[in-house]
């Protein structure tokens, strides 16, 4: 037996999150994993060599951190494009958790407000 919801957005996604959030879940990860990814190798090669390195070409060519001219990324340029990437990633993961849920329950007509008081009186 599960707990009981204690919040108003607990209990929307209890009642809310389904099958649908689920699947648009494991795209959109995969999707915005490489993406987010490019944007932390984006900013960090922008900020540590240049505009105009990132506009000849240079890129993050591997997971080992070498980078299109021969040179690899420092300790912290790793840090940087590697978490960078997946907190932008953990980030989409939780908008898309919560916003689709968020969304459905907009679309059934009804308010976050309102939530507990369905849950508990089981519609």
């Amino acid at each position: 037996m599960t707990k009981p919801p204690e919040s108003n957005a607990a209990a929307m996604l209890d009642r809310h999150m389904g099958c649908l959030t689920i699947i648009c879940l494991v795209p959109a990860i995969i999707f915005s994993s490489h993406l987010m990814f490019r944007l932390a190798q984006f900013l960090y090669i922008r900020a540590a060599f240049g505009r105009a390195a990132w506009e000849s070409g240079l890129r993050v060519v591997d997971k080992q951190g070498h980078l299109s001219n021969g040179a690899e990324l420092s300790a912290m340029g790793h840090v940087v494009v590697d978490l960078g990437g997946g907190l932008l990633t953990a980030m989409v993961f939780v908008g898309i958790g919560l916003g689709l849920p968020y969304l459905r329950m907009r679309l059934c007509g009804e308010r976050l407000s309102e939530q507990l008081d369905r849950w508990k009186s089981g519609q």
